[in-house]
């Protein structure tokens, strides 16, 4: 999201469920000025190496019931979220989040 945020989707994960809530993971790689030097040297990742995964807990009964799989994103704060176990899709404000 934004060339910054990784999000992964749990699916059908039963690990990723938390009493009624279901988590979504998240990865802040950090700023891309982090990031210099040769884009093809195995340093220019390195930075990338210190970021820690977050964790989301949605607590949507449909969301939860959906088992989100895959999204993509709309625009700078928002994705569509697309359910594997339903036709659902949701929408997802990033803005929530990182407040």
């Amino acid at each position: 999201m934004n060339n910054r945020f990784v999000y992964i989707m749990p699916g059908g994960n039963a690990d990723c469920r938390k009493g009624s809530s279901l988590i979504i993971q998240c990865l802040d790689t950090g700023s891309q000025s982090k990031y210099t030097g040769d884009k093809d040297s195995r340093n220019y990742g390195r930075p990338m190496s210190s970021q820690r995964w977050t964790q989301i807990f949605v607590n949507n009964a449909e969301f939860v019931r959906a088992q989100p799989c895959a999204a993509t994103q709309i625009n700078n704060s928002d994705m569509l979220i697309f359910g594997g176990d339903s036709t659902k899709a949701f929408m997802f404000d990033t803005r929530e989040v990182n407040s």
